[in-house]
C-alpha cells in the first residue's frame, strides 16, 4: 500500500473505534503529537490513550477531504468532532465539530508520526480545561 492509502486506513480504523486495529498500523515507536503539542509515544501507551479518549467522546470521528502525499508523507485535511461523555458546563452542548488537518509520516507500511493540527478549545471548553 501507499502510504496515503495507509493513512487513509489509519483514519478509517480510528472511525471504526478499532483500537488494536489502529496499534497494527503504528511502528513501535509511533509518535503521536496533538494540537498543542502534547505527545504520546509507543504503541501500547498510544492503545491506551486512544482507549481513554474513545472513552470520554464515544462518537469521534475524522471526515478527510483531501489526501496529499510527498514520499512517505502524508498531509490530510477536514474536520473531526464528535460527543463529549463527561459532565459538561450548563447551557453547552456535548456535540463538538473543528476544521483539522493531520500529518503522518509512514515507514515501513507503519505510521510512525501522527500529528493533529485542530483547534480543540471546544473539546477543552467541555471538559472544563477552558473557560469562556
Amino acid at each position: 500500500m501507499r502510504p496515503a492509502e495507509i493513512a487513509a486506513e489509519f483514519v478509517a480504523r480510528i472511525n471504526a473505534h478499532d483500537v488494536v486495529g489502529l496499534s497494527e498500523l503504528m511502528t513501535d515507536d509511533h509518535l503521536f503529537i496533538d494540537a498543542l503539542d502534547n505527545r504520546g509515544v509507543g504503541r501500547d501507551a498510544m492503545r491506551a490513550a486512544w482507549n481513554q479518549y474513545l472513552a470520554s467522546v464515544p462518537d469521534y470521528w475524522i471526515k478527510v477531504d483531501t489526501i496529499l502525499q510527498e514520499d512517505g508523507t502524508v498531509a490530510l485535511f477536514g474536520r473531526a468532532g464528535g460527543t463529549y461523555a463527561g459532565r459538561i458546563p450548563e447551557g453547552q452542548s456535548a456535540q463538538w465539530e473543528v476544521p483539522a488537518a493531520w500529518l503522518a509520516e509512514v515507514r515501513r507500511g507503519r505510521v510512525a508520526i501522527w500529528r493533529v493540527y485542530a483547534d480543540n478549545l471546544p473539546m477543552r471548553r467541555l471538559t472544563g480545561l477552558e473557560q469562556e
